[in-house]
């Protein structure tokens, strides 16, 4: 057990993450993204960062702490490419 979570836990909230990147993902890279739903991948991002990387979420994963860290500061990058 790490941190309260048991294994499983851990390995479903891993997946469930990288479904939701590489569903991010794909909708960061429509060149025809229009201000509103830039707006809406923005909330998305915070969504994301809140559920996996924030330290105080319980379904976090653990992340190095730079990765959190860029994730919390905007750095613009695509997960998982």
């Amino acid at each position: 057990m790490i941190f309260g979570l048991n294994k499983n836990t851990i390995q479903y909230n891993t997946i469930q993450m990288t479904f939701f990147a590489e569903e991010f993902n794909g909708k960061m890279l429509t060149p025809d993204v229009n201000k509103q739903e830039l707006e809406h991948l923005y909330k998305e991002a915070w969504d994301l960062f809140s559920v996996y990387f924030s330290p105080e979420s319980p379904d976090k994963i653990n992340f190095s702490e730079q990765i959190v860290t860029e994730m919390h500061a905007g750095t613009p990058l695509l997960l998982f490419s």
